[in-house]
């Protein structure tokens, strides 16, 4: 059932790092019924920029703009609610942030480099995300840390919904619609494509990257984690949010 939205047109981006159940949220969101979801449209220009040649272009949206300035226009233009799931690390600028409410998701590295990892193994620290996500912390109404999503998912949907000031529509955490052709498509996806719900899953462990592989991973897991130290400082404990 669709909601009116009488006094504004919300637009949410929920920006995160690569491996952080932020899919499984945007999930949550689609199936809602409610928003346009638009799925990752900066990281598909981070792509054009940086891997025009990668495949993972071609899992995107042909009618996609294809500058930034376009982009953001074009987010801009809906006139219905609108949910964009997207990467922190590929904003070119932050000027869209003056338009939109903010949500942040993030993962402990211990659990996020380990899943990256079997996708990108040979990525550099910028495509990891935690140093851009934590920089955004000033600007976000929201943060969410993704095992309190998977250990509290009907608390942090709520809190969510409350604090982005959208109605509350529980029966959108059991997922009954298909995923939509144009995305979520690859590799990236395959779990999140049978989710019926958000549930735990099995822990990563860093130990499961490969030795020869291991000191250049353990150097992004010491990296990144003063960025999600202060991530976490700054995510309320869902039970006090009113």
């Amino acid at each position: 059932m669709k909601c009116i939205y009488i006094f504004c047109t919300p637009i949410i981006l929920l920006l995160a790092h690569p491996r952080s159940l932020s899919t499984a949220f945007e999930r949550i969101i689609r199936e809602r019924g409610d928003f346009t979801v638009i799925h990752e449209p900066f990281t598909y220009l981070y792509y054009l920029k940086h891997f025009p040649d990668s495949p993972e272009t071609t899992s995107f949206p042909d009618y996609f703009p294809k500058t930034y300035a376009k982009m953001c226009e074009w987010i801009l233009s809906h006139d219905t609610p609108v949910f964009i799931k997207d990467m922190a690390f590929a904003l070119d600028d932050l000027s869209i942030l003056d338009h939109v409410k903010l949500m942040l998701l993030h993962r402990d590295p211990s659990q996020a480099l380990p899943s990256l990892y079997k996708m990108e193994p040979e990525c550099d620290f910028e495509f990891t995300g935690f140093a851009q996500l934590s920089n955004l912390i000033p600007k976000a109404q929201f943060i969410l840390d993704a095992e309190e999503l998977q250990n509290n998912p009907e608390k942090s949907y709520l809190a969510f919904c409350k604090t982005m000031g959208i109605p509350h529509l529980p029966d959108a955490l059991h997922f009954q619609k298909r995923t939509p052709s144009e995305c979520w498509q690859g590799k990236w996806y395959k779990e999140v494509r049978l989710l019926d719900r958000i549930t735990k899953r099995a822990r990563h462990k860093m130990e499961d990257i490969p030795l020869k592989d291991r000191p250049r991973w353990m150097r992004y897991y010491c990296d990144s984690m003063p960025h999600y130290e202060e991530l976490v400082r700054a995510t309320p404990r869902i039970n006090h949010i009113d």
